[in-house]
């Protein structure tokens, strides 16, 4: 009979834990999550120097700032 009484208890600890923890609001959407700051002004610079390496035929230079600037805003 304590078997079920612990487990009861333990059951209810841990759905009272998973409950709080799904509580927490979602991500806020794209619009709100801007790039700010140093952020912004090196999202810039990157775009600026992809669509440069992109018009001069540097596919692979290009691609390698593109892939900087997404892990910019993957990370914000």
């Amino acid at each position: 009979m304590s078997r079920f009484v612990l487990l009861g208890l333990w059951s209810v600890i841990g759905w009272a834990f998973c409950a709080s923890a799904m509580d927490q609001s979602p991500l806020k959407p794209p619009y709100e999550r801007l790039l700010e700051g140093q952020d912004a002004a090196t999202a810039k610079q990157l775009d600026a120097q992809a669509n440069a390496a992109e018009v001069a035929g540097h596919c692979d230079e290009a691609l390698r700032l593109r892939s900087e600037l997404l892990a910019l805003r993957t990370r914000v």
